[in-house]
């Protein structure tokens, strides 16, 4: 063998002898476990394929609506909004009527209606409109109760209720509350103050017959 293939000899060795430690798991990052990566990739996918499904769709309404994607962009997101708000206000309404219950324990179970009156008045002044609406009903029910008029505060049926009373101040109560509480419709000033009018009506018409 001549002396000039003895270096390039050398020269593999070095080179694979240099390959063999570059494989070694010191020069690697470890492999670590993604359980929840096919999961996350898949959820992705589908978002994905929702926003591509979403925009294709508006894109196609924009063909023939008025102001063009931009006003369906709009349109959707107005919609959005309410959709949201209706949400709060029924959150709202929840949260009230647990407030509610738990003015009716502090007395015993049973809802007074002083109690309740002062609430509404609270809230009332607070602004939360709705609020005082709310619980001026449940006051005034608590009133014709504690005065005999009707059976019970809580689970008489607004209907009935109007059956018995025959109060058109009474009809005018219900049908308000039932457009706040349930119809997510806004309250006002004038939806406490009349509450509070027509109530005292109410009550005073049923205590004297």
């Amino acid at each position: 063998m001549s002396a000039s293939a003895l270096p390039l000899t050398d020269a593999d060795a070095a080179r694979r002898a240099a390959a063999a430690i570059l494989r070694e798991s010191r020069f690697h990052n470890p492999s670590v476990p993604r359980p929840l990566h096919g999961v996350l990739h898949d959820i992705g996918d589908g978002i994905a394929a929702v926003g591509h499904a979403v925009t294709h769709a508006v894109d196609h309404v924009g063909r023939i609506f008025p102001g063009g994607a931009v006003a369906v962009w709009v349109v959707l997101g107005l919609a959005l909004i309410a959709a949201i708000a209706f949400g709060a206000r029924r959150h709202s309404r929840r949260a009230l009527l647990r407030e509610s219950r738990r003015v009716g324990r502090r007395a015993g179970g049973v809802e007074r209606a002083a109690d309740l009156e002062r609430e509404a008045a609270r809230a009332e002044r607070d602004g939360r409109f709705e609020d005082a609406v709310w619980l001026s009903f449940r006051a005034g029910l608590a009133r014709l109760a504690e005065a005999g008029a009707i059976r019970t505060a809580r689970s008489t049926p607004n209907g009935e209720l109007a059956r018995t009373l025959r109060s058109p101040d009474f009809d005018a109560l219900a049908r308000r509350f039932d457009e706040i509480a349930y119809g997510a419709a806004p309250a006002g000033s004038t939806d406490a103050e009349e509450a509070r009018r027509r109530w005292s009506a109410v009550v005073g018409g049923s205590t004297r017959s």
